[in-house]
């Protein structure tokens, strides 16, 4: 016994048409066209003979047309098939005889053309569709071609040996393939366009070196940007991490530390492996050098021989250490002994307006001397000593000479004069 069909299926059944005339085709298309249910099927079986074009109305939206086995429309000398409504679907057909398989008359969209074979066919598809796929359809072994009038937005994937004309708003799989290609030619990263594929002309890349140029089409090194560059972790908007290199600036901003790494090779006697700073250019004597094997520190030189070794004079000859602070700061330099923790400091205060040597035991400090900076006052905190065998303190005469002042083993003083000349 048959099961009666439950009411979704009897319509789906209703919507399906069977035809092998050109009688019963048009028949079907008038019932589609009358129904206010979508999506039927007229489904051709044979050979049917055509007297005029077939039209599928703007009233049958989502109306497919499509052949089962062998399926044939006879349209000799005619156009085949006319789309007037949205989302109508032809698959599946011979169309013989046709030069124009498919016209469009007026702007519809979403329309499928797929599995159609035309044997004498100059212009494929013509007329304004929109978002419509071509695909898998031969033109009597020659061109799949559309005259897409308004056009927009078509995706041709067709079986056929010949050249395409498409509207220039069409997009056609191989005319795609050929743009990847050129572009992969011309050396260029690939990006999407408003649907194009097109090689980005400030993106080069140089196969036969390796290397990539961001703004220069002859990259120099792996990787060579030629222009401003900004690098930017955006996590903290207000202070973010960057780095900004252009023509006159390179600034580097970190939340973090700023940690640079130099890989030593190992021979204490080079300075090979260093960080350095240039002027103009990596040849001469760097500006300032730390070397990674010893971590000595050089100001115009390559071969720091000392913690800090400075060695650039400025225009009157002078090497310096400038120290700068305000009136009520210590300007000091500190020099420790890292194994017995001692220290000796040398300090200047405005406020005081001295030079003061003090002395740390590796618990307090002590001040050991302080000079007056303007005058000719001296003062100690503690004993001045000379240590030296015939040598003492040097005075000034008022008639100009020097003298030195000396001790014999009783005690006695004894002044020396050194004449006129300010002894060495």
């Amino acid at each position: 016994m048959r099961r009666a069909l439950d009411p979704a299926e009897a319509a789906q059944l209703e919507r399906v048409r069977y035809v092998d005339t050109e009688k019963s085709l048009r028949a079907a298309i008038a019932a589609a066209a009358a129904s206010s249910a979508q999506a039927w099927r007229i489904v051709v079986v044979g050979a049917i003979a055509l007297t005029r074009t077939v039209v599928l109305p703007a009233a049958a939206p989502g109306l497919v047309l499509e052949g089962a086995g062998v399926a044939m429309l006879a349209a000799d000398g005619l156009t085949a098939i006319s789309l007037r409504g949205d989302r109508q679907v032809v698959r599946g057909l011979y169309v013989r005889g046709a030069t124009t398989v498919i016209t469009v008359p007026g702007a519809i969209a979403d329309v499928t053309i797929e599995g159609l074979v035309a044997d004498a066919c100059t212009t494929f598809v013509s007329g304004p569709l929109t978002r419509a796929a071509i695909r898998g359809n031969s033109c009597g072994g020659g061109a799949i071609n559309t005259s897409s009038g308004a056009g927009g937005n078509i995706l041709a994937v067709n079986r056929n040996p010949g050249t395409k004309t498409l509207h220039a708003t069409d997009k056609d799989l191989d005319t795609m393939v050929g743009a990847i290609i050129s572009a992969i030619a011309d050396k260029r990263v690939l990006f999407s366009d408003g649907g194009a594929v097109a090689g980005a002309a400030q993106v080069h890349y140089d196969k036969t070196n390796g290397r990539l140029g961001v703004g220069t089409t002859s990259p120099q090194t792996l990787a060579h940007v030629s222009g401003v560059l900004r690098i930017t972790d955006t996590s903290n908007e207000t202070q973010p991490n960057e780095i900004l290199a252009s023509v006159a600036d390179f600034i580097f901003r970190t939340r973090g530390n700023f940690n640079v790494i130099v890989d030593t090779d190992g021979n204490a006697a080079s300075f090979s492996d260093a960080f350095k700073v240039w002027l103009t250019s990596t040849t001469g004597t760097p500006l300032f050098q730390v070397g990674a094997k010893d971590g000595f520190v050089g100001i115009n030189t390559a071969a720091a021989q000392y913690g800090l070794d400075v060695r650039r004079a400025n225009a009157d000859g002078v090497v310096g250490l400038h120290l700068a602070g305000t009136d009520a700061q210590y300007k000091d330099v500190v020099l420790t002994d890292t194994t017995s923790g001692e220290k000796w400091a040398i300090s200047h205060r405005a406020t005081s307006n001295f030079l003061e040597f003090y002395y740390y035991n590796g618990a307090t400090w002590t001040l050991v001397q302080k000079w007056k900076l303007t005058g000719t006052q001296v003062v100690s905190a503690g004993d001045l000593v000379v240590g030296t065998v015939g040598k003492g303190p040097v005075l000034r005469s008022p008639d100009g000479n020097y003298w030195r002042i000396t001790v014999s083993n009783a005690g006695a003083l004894a002044a020396t004069s050194l004449g006129a000349s300010e002894p060495a």
